[in-house]
């Protein structure tokens, strides 16, 4: 198509040479400029949504400031282009070369960058949330203050790249190389960093509460995945001497017969996503010898006639850590125990760093205490994720075999191939999770939560889901053989093909449910109303255009 631009006359069609062209400010919207050559061309300021650039030639053209929101720009060369404020949401660049090129505050949010080279271009302030950038070369790139929640980076290259304070909330760094790469007071809460390459990376101060890693995640020498924010060294809580009326410097709580318990207390900013790890934990003794707590590891309180304990929590002159987060533990028989068991969070008060402590009343009955303290996940055999949230993170083929995650939140989470043989995840919301060909044989699930979880030819054998939510789940060619489903909801449950060889369904509710072809002889369904249940093959669209009822023979009149 022939278009006059800035009163020149130019012919916009594929494998045009516009080199040096002034196009700025132009409405291009769906010009196809496939494999065009646009060597230093000015395109700022132009609109060239849904436009075609397909293996374009645009080293060192100026688009900043452009509209290029679901333009099509695969294997363009873009070496050294300015797109500083671009618009470049949804954009598709997969194995585009973006060397050396100005992306500073630039909208890459859903942008698919697949295998594309970014190796030393200049992102800062860019948005890249959800932006999918597996196999892509990020080395050296500036990354500093970037938005890359929930960024896709499977197996990319950012070798030396910077990411300083950079919020990578919830991204996959699955197999990434981010060997030497800085990432100072980076946000990397419930990231997915198995099988990421840290050596020589900057770790200071980043934030991997609720990261999820494993033994092929490789980290710098030293480094505590569960660290949190570096501050000066904490201190433990430590008990007032007596109880002193108007204390304006304590937790206050009650101790309950001969109970053990724990405090601990971490610093952090919710706005900043910054935390500090949890102190040394101060365990509390109500009645015991003196004589017992040389080792220093636990303290006996002196009590007011009311009960009451007192423990100082020190405030930080951090002024970036806004708040405190206090955690107690459950009562525990014994000292030892209390040092080990796990710490749940009791309150969150303001950090006031003009105060030298804070005063806080404990009057929290363990039922009430049930957020376990966020630490960095270890995915391996044996984990404790109960109480857990690490929902939407990608699990898939981690091996949690007999593994607690009692009351975990999994909702959405991607597991396929996952082995979770011999879990206990009672109570635990697997809503919209993806497990496909997982390993669910022998678990014990009461009372969890799989609504609309795709589990194709998942192996439940012999597993428990008694009283179990499991309406429209998809257990398509799964093996359930032997498995309870008592009471449990299976509401419009698809199970065509499925072993259903032993399985109790006794008080499961099947209303609605899809059992054609399933092998289900030896499973028991007593109490349970099929009359709604699928249970033949439907038949087929031209089965029923051409079916025809048999006329019956007429009989003759005589």
């Amino acid at each position: 198509m022939r278009k006059t631009i800035n009163e020149v006359d130019y012919n916009i069609q594929p494998e045009v040479d516009l080199s040096d062209a002034d196009l700025s400010g132009a409405d291009l919207t769906r010009a196809n400029l496939k494999k065009a050559t646009l060597l230093n061309t000015n395109l700022s300021e132009c609109t060239l949504a849904y436009a075609q650039f397909k293996e374009a030639i645009l080293r060192g053209a100026n688009l900043s400031g452009a509209d290029l929101h679901n333009a099509l720009m695969i294997k363009a060369d873009l070496t050294g282009a300015n797109l500083e404020n671009a618009n470049l949401h949804s954009e598709n660049l997969t194995k585009a070369i973006l060397t050396k090129a100005n992306l500073k505050n630039a909208d890459l949010g859903n942008a698919i960058m697949t295998d594309a080279d970014l190796s030393e271009a200049d992102l800062q302030g860019a948005d890249l949330s959800r932006a999918v950038m597996r196999m892509a070369n990020l080395t050296g790139a500036h990354l500093e203050d970037e938005n890359l929640n929930y960024a896709n980076l499977v197996n990319a290259t950012l070798v030396n790249a910077d990411l300083s304070r950079s919020d990578l909330r919830k991204a996959n760094l699955s197999g990434a190389d981010l060997t030497g790469a800085k990432l100072v007071e980076a946000k990397l809460t419930q990231a997915n960093l198995r099988g990421a390459n840290f050596e020589e990376a900057d770790l200071t101060g980043a934030n991997l509460s609720a990261a999820i890693y494993d033994s092929s995640t490789k980290f710098p020498e030293n480094f505590d995945p569960n660290g949190g924010y570096e501050i000066d060294m904490m201190e433990k809580p430590s008990l007032m001497g007596k109880y002193k009326e108007k204390a304006s410097t304590a937790i206050q709580g009650k101790m309950s017969g001969l109970s053990c318990y724990a405090y601990a207390y971490q610093y952090f900013n919710n706005e900043l996503h910054l935390e500090t790890k949890a102190s040394p934990r101060v365990v509390i003794e109500s009645s015991a010898s003196e004589t017992l707590s040389g080792d220093g590891d636990y303290q006996f309180p002196n009590k007011n006639r009311d009960n009451q304990l007192i423990v100082k929590i020190p405030t930080s002159r951090d002024k970036k850590l806004t708040h405190i987060r206090v955690f107690r533990t459950h009562a525990a028989d014994t000292a030892e125990d209390a040092k080990s068991v796990e710490l749940y969070a009791l309150t969150e008060v303001e950090n006031l760093p003009l105060d030298p402590e804070i005063s806080i009343r404990d009057d929290h009955g363990d039922d009430e205490l049930h957020q376990p303290i966020a630490n960095a996940f270890n995915l391996t055999s044996d984990a404790n994720l109960s109480g857990q949230n690490l929902s939407g993170a990608d699990l898939s083929g981690a091996d949690l075999r007999n593994s607690s995650i009692l009351g975990a939140d999994l909702h959405g989470i991607f597991a396929s191939d996952a082995r979770f043989t011999g879990s206990r995840m009672n109570g635990a919301d697997l809503s919209d999770a993806q497990l496909i060909g997982a390993d669910l044989s022998q678990v014990e699930a009461k009372e969890a939560d799989f609504q609309r979880a795709v589990m194709r030819t998942a192996d439940l054998s012999e597993a428990e889901f008694s009283d179990a939510d499991l309406e429209h789940v998809v257990l398509l060619q799964a093996n359930l053989e032997n498995a309870k489903f008592n009471n449990a909801n299976l509401a419009n449950a698809n199970l065509r093909e499925a072993d259903l060889s032993g399985a109790d369904f006794r008080g499961a509710d099947l209303s609605g449910a899809d059992l054609t072809d399933s092998t289900r002889d030896t499973a028991n369904f007593e109490g349970v109303d099929m009359t709604t249940c699928i249970v033949e093959k439907e038949e087929g669209f031209f089965g029923r255009l051409f079916h025809r009822k048999k006329k019956k023979p007429q009989e003759d009149d005589d």
